[in-house]
């Protein structure tokens, strides 16, 4: 199970016997005893699916608890993780009593704490009242947080071994995100709108004096973004060098991250080809963060973090932890793709290489046109995150009308991630690329009630320009602190 790194699991098997059932029948119970450790949670988890394919084998019956037993399970795990160590993972009691309703092996061990358990003391079926660390550590570390990769495999082989019966799994992961979940996940109407939730699984064990960088899929979080760079890899994830700065330096080169998806802990890393942080400045201009020198400079005139930038994830991080990928952002690899493959299809040819820049917004916006693909993501916008109010004042400010609300449409640019001066000043190819997609030659503005939610606001783009443009954002990433660990040395 282990390839030889991690033996623990293995040497943590005290004991292994045939027990009887309250009704007679004869069932399997393993004791792990203390050594099991935490780095060994996935063979742990897996061990016990394995003792239930040889209880198979060897024709006993599944180990049936009772309600006592299986509060025994769920007040002994609690009191191991409040009073002996906190684990990386607090499953709460409804989430400990599910499993240990439906685990067809007991899963059991000897006392290894002076501590007594705190309730349900002196049963025939526990025959200690210490606290079982064994035990604890396979309900802590191994099954609850190794369950999506017990579900990767039951759907996979399940089925070949007899095994269909783990299918409980399912039922206990639903559990899981519903406990852990936001509820964002559900319209007015009940109705789910994606299966990507946010979950505050990463916040537990919060320690003082180390920051949340970003709550569950809150605005302004962390981007997902797939892709490699020199220093990220599996357990490492990578970040813009001014993000890293203007995070006031929490975030160094292997500083240890808790972060929401796709799990467990990961290191920091620097990439500075993925986009960077935009802030609003104490004066109330808004930029966006470009170099580790810039952030340097502005530091302290920095009056809020409007986004924090890209968190860079190799797609084989979420294979590992067993997780569905989250769809990409529309970024500019995926506008690559999708060029080269209209190009192809029409057989044309581009006359311009765009390998070490981003076209112009007029480029953009005649390829766009002339092969029939996304506007380019450096012209678009965050406009799922625009609240409709201030997006109505903010596209009159645009086409140029004198009636808006100057407040508004700043409020409108903060939330689209605009770069604009106190003034409401853009950058001139700023202000070309949105006078392209408000097509500003003609006043629309009698389509703006069409606009009752911010999702509508892109198709509302899409009718006047006769462009598409892509999601900016499908998700928004929660991250915090973990553990420091600084490199000295300069690069």
């Amino acid at each position: 199970m282990t390839g030889g790194i991690t033996t623990a699991p293995l040497e943590g098997i005290g004991d292994v016997k045939i027990r009887e059932n309250n009704d007679g029948s004869k069932y399997l119970a393993v004791y792990y005893s203390g050594p099991i450790r935490s780095a060994g949670g996935t063979a742990s988890a897996m061990s016990v699916l394995i003792a239930d394919y040889v209880r198979m084998g060897v024709d006993l019956d599944e180990f049936k608890p009772s309600e006592t037993v299986i509060n025994r399970y769920a007040t002994e795990v609690e009191d191991y993780y409040n009073r002996v160590t906190a684990k990386q993972y607090n499953p709460t009691r409804e989430e400990t009593k599910r499993i240990a309703e439906n685990v067809p092996v007991e899963v059991t061990g000897s006392p290894t704490e002076d501590l007594d358990v705190s309730n349900y003391k002196d049963l025939d079926r526990v025959k200690t009242n210490k606290i079982r660390g064994g035990m604890c550590l396979v309900y802590l570390d191994g099954l609850p947080l190794k369950a999506p990769k017990i579900k990767k495999r039951i759907e996979k082989w399940g089925s070949d071994f007899g095994l269909e019966h783990w299918e409980w799994i399912k039922d206990y992961l639903k559990l899981q995100k519903e406990i852990h979940s936001s509820g964002d996940d559900e319209s007015d109407d009940g109705k789910e709108k994606s299966k990507y939730t946010a979950s505050d699984k990463y916040l537990g064990s919060l320690t003082a004096g180390r920051p949340v960088f970003a709550h569950p899929g809150e605005k302004g979080g962390f981007r997902i973004r797939y892709g490699h760079s020199r220093t990220n890899g599996l357990a490492a994830v990578s970040f813009h060098p001014a993000t890293m700065e203007i995070t006031q330096r929490f975030i160094a080169i292997g500083t240890q991250l808790k972060v929401e998806y796709p799990g467990k802990a990961t290191v920091g890393t620097p990439c500075d080809t993925i986009e960077p942080p935009i802030v609003r400045l104490k004066s109330g201009e808004v930029i966006k963060v470009e170099t580790r020198e810039k952030a340097k400079e502005i530091e302290h005139e920095v009056d809020q973090i409007l986004f924090l930038g890209d968190i860079l994830v190799t797609y084989g991080e979420f294979i590992e932890n067993g997780k569905r990928l989250i769809p990409s952002p529309f970024v500019s690899e995926w506008w690559d793709k999708e060029l080269e493959k209209a190009l192809d299809e029409k057989e044309m040819e581009l006359g311009k290489d765009f390998s070490d820049r981003d076209p112009t917004p007029e480029e953009a916006e005649k390829i766009s046109r002339a092969v029939d693909i996304k506007m380019h993501p450096r012209w678009t916008h965050h406009w799922r995150d625009v609240e409709p109010k201030n997006f109505e004042h903010l596209y009159k400010k645009i086409i140029g009308q004198e009636t808006f609300d100057k407040k508004k449409a700043k409020q409108g640019m903060e939330q689209a991630l605009i770069q604009h001066t106190e003034d409401l000043e853009i950058e001139e190819n700023e202000e070309k690329a949105l006078k392209i997609l408000f097509n500003a030659q003609e006043d629309n503005s009698d389509k703006l009630e069409i606009i009752e939610s911010s999702e509508d606001i892109p198709e509302f783009i899409e009718e006047v320009s006769g462009l598409t443009v892509g999601k900016q954002v499908t998700h928004y990433m929660g991250a915090r602190m973990g553990r420091l660990k600084r490199l000295r040395n300069e690069l």
